[in-house]
């Protein structure tokens, strides 16, 4: 087992490995890279807001929203090598969600903002590299939502482990989008709106929201839910699957990781790690280690043994 510090501050939103041999966590004010052979930090703290960020396939630069007026505030890159944004930012909106397509071609970003109104307006916009122009314009979603008729939740987003279907959600609707073909397919209505980030099964046909405290698989070419996995004893802040699809981790506010059999729904092991009301969970590439962090700041890294 493997201790980090992210130094606590506003706690560990976010894991991820990277190529190397290296983890990213971000914080509540940045991010910190560690070296998992020698242990030793790469990154500590970028001095920017991260809100939520994305590596770049190569693990060399990040995908985030910048707070400051230099070079212009918006989602932009970061240079992790230069420590410097570089280019223009892709759009003014603060991200809900960024991906990248498994192929590192097509990135999604969305978000959304109060218009005077009092109106919520949502942007799910697809960017194509090199050049980052939008993709087609029916893959990019905009519009409006009158917020005193509706409780507004976050919305999300995910690309299947082939790069075959793209989907975006928020507040109980699901969109699915055929990526190769540059083609909406269909909308879902999902059994719960207070959505949390999802994941798609490594075959691609399913894919797992969750609420509060239950998680629910839905069968994407059926558009219905497929099995509803037993509801966790305190909230689901987080979740990941092992890259062979067969379980399921969950993390909580009872500071317990929890592995669950995919087809079933059954408990197959839980850890109880001391590092505070845990956020993140990730699992590495090979499926041979997990890492978990929350509030107290601490990253734990152990073998996965299955």
């Amino acid at each position: 087992m493997i201790v980090f510090d992210a130094r606590g501050r506003d706690g560990v939103r976010q894991l991820q490995f990277l190529p190397g041999n290296e983890l990213a966590a971000r914080t509540g004010t940045g991010l910190c890279v560690w070296d998992l052979d020698t242990r030793a930090p790469r990154v500590e703290e970028a001095e920017c807001g991260f809100t939520p960020f994305l590596f770049a396939p190569d693990g060399q630069s990040v995908v985030a929203y910048s707070y400051r007026d230099t070079p212009s505030r918006g989602l932009g890159v970061y240079s992790l090598a230069e420590a410097r944004w570089v280019g223009e930012p892709l759009q003014a909106f603060e991200p809900d969600f960024l991906l990248w397509s498994p192929d590192g071609q097509t990135l999604m970003a969305g978000g959304h903002a109060w218009t005077r109104r009092g109106q919520v307006q949502y942007a799910d916009g697809f960017y194509r590299a090199p050049d980052w122009r939008p993709a087609p314009p029916f893959l990019t979603r905009r519009s409006d939502t009158q917020a005193e008729r509706l409780n507004v939740y976050d919305p999300y987003a995910a690309v299947s482990p082939d790069g075959g279907r793209a989907v975006t959600y928020s507040n109980g609707k699901l969109q699915l989008y055929d990526l190769p073909a540059d083609r909406f397919v269909k909308e879902i209505d999902l059994p719960v709106t207070h959505l949390k980030p999802g994941l798609f099964t490594p075959d691609g046909s399913r894919f797992l929201v969750w609420s509060v405290f239950k998680i629910y698989a839905i069968d994407l070419d059926r558009g219905k839910v497929a099995i509803a996995y037993p509801a966790c004893p305190r909230a689901v802040h987080g979740a990941t699957l092992t890259p062979d699809g067969r379980h399921l981790l969950q993390v909580s506010a009872d500071r317990t990781v929890r592995v669950l059999d995919v087809a079933t729904g059954q408990l197959v092991k839980d850890y109880a790690w001391s590092a505070g009301k845990l956020a993140a969970v990730a699992v590495s590439p090979d499926g041979l280690l997990a890492a978990c962090g929350g509030s107290g700041g601490k990253v734990v890294v152990w073998d996965l043994d299955l």
